[in-house]
């Protein structure tokens, strides 16, 4: 039932509130002094400030001033008052409370420096005296720099007077407790609030001159209300059985002298690894931030502090043992509780699948081991948004919970739910807290509210608050606890406990929460109930009271940017992770089948190095210049030792080949290896030997080289591109001799041969037609899954004619040619005739005028993929003036279209029986990208090979698609899944700056429509979203796919695909992704669905290209065990990917094999190869056993991630 509130009740509390605080609170913003220069402290006198200017307040009521590091003094001189209107200040406590925006704040109390502050430390209240004496002067001067990248601004300056005494409370202390208490009553009880309005009428406002018998006068009011049990209790049993019943509303418990709902308090300082301060600076704001708890923690034992990041904790055991040591008391006694469950806090949408798995099990090992306990609490608070997949992880890792603040700060919708369960399409379900923001202090009112908030949300009355200090640092300050102690004495307040975060979420569980029968989801890929198929392990107990049920990915409406600001991080992220996922799996196939020595320390390190790049301030890009610089040199260590790793595994492994007899004296052995779970045909280049490519040398081509890694920046390049960058460069592993040859560069061919002896197409690419190395492309045909071919390079005889006749659109060229090269003459001969690529998937044409695809002819399916407008249009956008700017894209930077990209040539590069490469060059503002289009024989696939030399500030630049096809929802690439999210939600009926606003109750909109509305307002806020490998846009039994070898940023129309290329922002750092760049993408026409197609395998192929190894002639292989062409495994099913296959972590006998389903269907999983291994028991993430009905063939749920223990076959079991 609602009751009306009485208005007049309202005003007559509100202002007799307002009245209590002006008795000792007075507002000191507009009272400051200012001088926009830098002056030494010595001169900030009254002489001399007093002659200054007042300050002018802006619209917002803030001393505000101009960005850019400015420096600005404000100074005031307070002369303490016998009294505030009318009520005796004597011996009362006096201290300022600012809060401010500022670089650097340096506050000064009568010359003399007391505190500092800056971005993060943004709030104090500074003690100016702790007995007042009327008269007395106090110099406040405080001296500000302005942020870099916006204004400063100085928003509160509070005199407080406070009392001393514990049985005499201060006039504002009181307004506070009636403050808290009409909140309370207006959300619970409203129409107790005439009993609130008639006990504060009591009060003898005639006698505030007398501060004794004002202050009785107070006494009595708290008296009354406290024997109101109306009040105190907030309703009665009655009432409240009444409201239960017809609301379904869980009341709050009293007793009737306090409210009995809790505020449990957890100290926090929230430490960014790297964000506008370089890693070495973290370390040092660690240590200040926990001996400060730790000292704090003597005076108050109560005080709880969590921190997570093992990573943190790792490097404090090896450089303050003393210190790491403490902790792991303070854990034991239950003072200090390790949270996360991760390396670190790591970005989650960015990271593929194994990345997230490493965080969880090399985290958790870290505290197991060093602290003797699993964290049980998913601790996240600062990422960016969360993939969908996220619980599935976290349960398999031994985690309970899952807390974030993040989605608070959404710009659209509010998220709605505080406490509830979130599933991943698989089926598992973590339960979930929308916790308060962190970097809080103990302000009763604003804890009131929240706490107001939650109970209206969730129906749950307790909640938890996390003060202290963040960002950099800090925790919880002696003033904080001072509050909190205070407020825990007061009966009209919450009750105030320190706790743990496992504690608190555990209780909320056994306090009656299950899962719903109703879900709340926008996943559109069936995801299954839970299913029996799942181990009990994953789930979560079942008790009393609902909670809602959220089936979706927790998108941040905020910070979209971050999926593509500092590509070189995007690029080295996907290259490493690729590249370990490789080292691990060639080194334990060298082991098992070579006998080789796997080297586990040296991948474990590199591992952690790659995950603590992950952190949600360097991998998104939001950091500092020097943090990237430093970034930089971490993944070229993790590169380069898994890259050596990689190159010795495949050594071993091709020196246990067998080989058959050569088809030429001089022919040299290749072994391509398949680093992934099912047979492929593709392209391949080798690198001749007339001139083998020297490591790290400029002008090499990734396109061609694909027996190495590309290599990334070794830091952010300079302005103008000054200086030889590697991102233009090729690392390719040299012949390891120089084999007979008759003469130099393109004098002697040579051939390809299967093992077999059969002869191979092939195409020459030679140093004349580009800047890159002599290299030979054929079709490495049928290599096996997770397995290797031989093949044979020979030398050719006989010579290519000087001259050939370029082909007819009718006729491809290498109709008569099965080896050939061309002079750029004749190359140039064919821009005469025309701009088409074509193979047996497609004929592409591309626009003479402007570089864009004009069209792209599905030759299997007879169909136009593209729309008429064109495919591959580049479109920049203006994309400045947003605050957070290496974070945020501009909402309305599609109202900013900068003129098209401006074509300035275009040539063939290649064009024969293996591939096509047609290269446009097209100029954006100061930039230029150079882009080739490359179609090779046997695949459906157009790729993009791009390289751009960057120097835009403030742009924006997207590859568009418009596609003839019209779709109401796009698929993307998660890790370890696949999410659909609509191409044109609907427009709702509300305002995007109302959209948080709570609908409820609106005479005129109907729960069922409100739900709608907010669910609409969410799919409009996701114009930029994040993927992985690829998109897909499917309808009518026919779709296009767009894939990307480093990108993440998408967005999408019915009928358009766009993937997000650049960006440009200047703050933090002024040279993100000034420079050059280099990545591929690629378009991928199919019939029927995406998981019909196999795009999940598509994206895979392009970022793990298969493997070329080229051994030296002479070896007879008579000891060799292994044939000219294996497969050491094989998961039996077509829709299951690898995602790892490592030695056990606690037995170097046993195997890890983990992989997932891809396609959203249920598969069989069956071990094959000749791997020699075999399943004995299916763990979870961190290798711990689960049950398995059958160790050789399991079925695996849609969407589940899969980990078997396995050990080697004995050797008669082996094929």
């Amino acid at each position: 039932m609602n009751h009306p509130v009485t208005s007049s009740a309202t005003n007559q509390i509100s202002a007799s509130i307002a009245r209590l605080r002006q008795l000792t609170q007075v507002d000191t913003l507009a009272s400051w002094r200012y001088c926009p220069a830098d002056l030494p402290v010595e001169e900030i006198t009254p002489s001399n400030f007093l002659n200054w200017s007042l300050v002018q307040l802006n619209p917002k009521g803030h001393i505000a001033w101009s960005g850019g590091c400015q420096v600005l003094w404000l100074a005031q001189q307070l002369v303490i008052p016998y009294a505030l209107q009318e009520y005796p200040l004597t011996n009362l406590c006096l201290r300022l409370a600012l809060t401010w925006w500022a670089e650097d704040v340096q506050i000064f109390i009568n010359g003399t420096f007391v505190q500092s502050g800056d971005l993060l430390d943004y709030f104090t209240r500074v003690l100016l005296s702790e007995s007042v004496t009327p008269g007395e002067e106090i110099i406040v001067a405080l001296r500000l720099v302005s942020p870099s990248h916006c204004d400063g601004a100085l928003m509160r300056s509070v005199c407080i007077y406070e009392s001393t005494t514990p049985d005499r409370l201060e006039p504002g202390f009181i307004a506070d407790e009636l403050d808290v208490l009409q909140r309370y009553l207006a959300a619970f009880n409203p129409k107790h609030l005439d009993i609130l309005a008639a006990a504060i009428s009591q009060i003898d406002w005639q006698v505030l001159e007398d501060r004794e018998l004002f202050d009785r006068s107070l006494t009595t009011l708290r008296q009354t209300l406290q024997s109101s049990k109306p009040v105190a209790g907030l309703w009665d049993k009655e009432e409240r059985e009444d409201k239960e019943d017809k609301e379904g509303f869980s009341c709050l418990p009293n007793t009737g002298d306090r409210i009995q709902s809790k505020i449990y308090l957890l100290g926090h300082a929230h430490l960014d690894m790297a964000w506008l301060w370089p890693v070495a600076e973290t370390w040092k704001a660690a240590q200040r931030t926990f001996e400060s708890v730790l000292n704090l923690q003597k005076d108050f034992p109560d005080l709880i502090f969590c921190h997570s990041t093992p990573a943190l904790y790792a490097w404090l055991e090896e450089h303050r043992p003393d210190l790491f040591a403490t902790i792991q008391n303070k854990v034991k006694s239950g003072q200090w509780e390790i949270v996360g469950g991760m390396w670190i806090e790591p970005d989650l949408n960015l990271i593929d699948g194994e990345s997230i798995v490493r965080q969880i099990l090399y985290g958790q090992r870290y505290v197991q081991a060093k602290f003797n306990q699993l964290s049980t609490v998913a601790w996240v608070p600062d990422t960016f948004g969360f993939c969908a997949t996220l619980p599935q992880f976290l349960k398999q890792g031994g985690i309970e919970y899952f807390v974030t603040q993040k989605l608070a700060w959404n710009d659209t919708t509010k998220f709605p739910y505080g406490a509830f369960w979130w599933q991943s399409p698989d089926g598992t379900q973590i339960f979930s807290l929308m916790s308060a923001l962190i970097g809080e202090s103990i302000d009763p009112i604003k804890m009131a509210s929240y706490a107001v908030d939650w109970q209206l949300k969730t129906k749950l009355p307790d909640v938890l608050w996390l003060p202290g200090v963040g960002d950099h640092g800090g925790g919880p300050t002696r003033d904080m606890l001072e509050i909190a102690q205070r407020w825990q004495k007061s009966p009209f307040f919450p009750q105030l406990q320190f706790t743990t975060a496992a504690n608190y979420l555990s209780q909320l569980c056994r306090g009656g929460l299950h899962q719903p029968s109703i879900p709340s989801s926008t996943v559109d890929l069936n995801p299954p109930p839970v299913s029996d198929k799942n181990p009990s392990h994953y789930q979560l107990p079942i008790t009393n009271h609902p909670l809602p049920i959220w089936q979706d990915e927790l998108y941040l409406e905020f910070h979209r940017g971050c999926y593509t600001t500092h590509a070189d991080q995007k690029r080295w992220n996907r290259r490493c992770s690729g590249l370990l996922y490789q080292a691990e799996l060639f080194s334990s196939l060298a082991t098992i089948a070579a006998g080789a020595t796997y080297p586990k320390a040296e991948l474990e390190d590199a591992w952690k190095k790659a995950l603590f790049n992950q952190f949600h301030d360097i991998l998104p890009g939001t950091s500092i210049t020097q943090v990237f610089v430093e970034a930089n040199q971490v993944w070229q260590e993790v590169e380069q030792v898994a890259t050596q790793i990689l190159a010795a595994s495949l050594d071993q492994i091709a020196t246990q080949i067998s080989l058959p007899p050569p088809p030429h004296p001089d022919a040299l052995p290749i072994i391509i290896f398949n680093p992934l779970n099912w047979q492929r045909s593709e392209v391949v280049a080798i690198p001749l030997p007339d001139s083998p490519p020297s490591p790290g040398g400029a002008g090499a081509d990734p396109i061609w080289s694909q027996v190495a890694p590309t290599p990334l920046p070794d830091s952010p390049p300079s302005p103008g591109g000054a200086g030889a960058d590697p991102i233009w460069s090729q690392v390719a592993i040299p012949l390891p001799y120089s084999p007979p040859c008759q003469g130099g560069a393109g004098g002697d061919l040579w051939q390809v041969f299967d093992h077999q002896g059969q002869p191979l197409v092939t195409q020459l690419r030679t140093a004349v037609l580009t800047t890159n190395p002599s290299a030979l492309l054929f079709i490495a045909p049928d290599i096996p899954s997770v397995g290797y071919r031989l093949f044979w390079l020979c030398p050719q005889n006989s010579h290519i004619p000087n001259s050939i006749n370029f082909p007819s659109e009718s006729e491809p060229i290498w109709a008569h040619l099965s080896h050939y090269e061309y002079s750029i003459a004749q190359k140039n001969e064919i821009a005469t005739k025309n701009w088409n690529l074509e193979n047996e998937f497609l004929r592409v044409t591309v626009d003479p005028e402007t570089g864009n695809l004009s069209s792209s002819f599905d030759k299997i399916h007879q169909r136009e993929i593209l729309d008429k407008t064109g495919g591959n249009q580049l479109q920049a956008f203006k994309d400045s003036g947003q605050y957070w700017d290496a974070w945020n894209i501009d909402p309305n930077y599609e109202q900013h279209p900068l003129p098209p990209a401006e074509l300035k040539s275009i040539e063939w590069i290649d064009y024969g029986p293996i591939e096509q490469r047609l290269r446009v060059v097209r100029q954006i503002g100061q930039s230029q990208f150079c882009q080739d289009y490359i179609l090779q024989t046997g695949s459906p696939v157009l790729k993009i090979a791009t390289k751009v030399d960057w120097q835009e500030r403030g742009v924006l630049v997207k590859a568009a698609f418009p596609l003839n096809l019209e779709a109401e929802s796009a698929t993307y690439e998660i890790a370890c899944g696949a999410i659909s999210r609509p191409t044109q939600p609907q427009k709702a009926d509300a305002k995007e700056e109302d959209a948080g606003t709570p609908r409820r109750g609106d005479a005129e909109m109907g729960e069922e429509d409100n739900a709608t509305c907010q669910r609409e307002l969410r799919e409009k806020a996701k114009w930029e979203v994040p993927a992985i490998g690829w998109a897909d846009l499917t309808t009518d039994k026919y779709g296009v796919s767009l894939l990307n070898d480093c990108k993440y940023g998408y967005d999408s129309k019915p009928n358009q695909l766009r993937l997000t290329l650049l960006r440009s922002p200047s703050w933090p750092d002024p040279e993100a992704d000034r420079g050059y760049h280099e990545f591929t993408y690629a378009i991928y026409p199919h019939g029927n669905s995406w998981q019909s197609a196999h795009t999940v395998r598509r994206g895979y192929e392009l970022n793990q290209p298969l493997q070329v190894r080229v051994m030296p002639p002479g070896r007879e292989g008579k000891e060799a065990s292994l044939p000219p062409v294996g497969c050491f495994l094989d998961l039996g099913a077509q829709n299951l990917i690898l995602m790892a296959l490592k030695q056990s972590e606690d037995n170097p006998q046993q195997w890890i094999l983990r992989c997932y389903e891809c396609h959203g269907a249920a598969a069989d999983l069956s071990l094959g190869g000749n791997g020699g291994l075999a399943i004995a028991q299916m763990v979870d993430l961190l290798e711990r056993a689960l049950p398995i009905p059958d160790p050789k063939t399991s079925q695996i749920s849609p969407w589940q991630i899969v980990s078997f223990q396995c050990q080697k076959k004995p050797a008669q079991e082996r094929e």
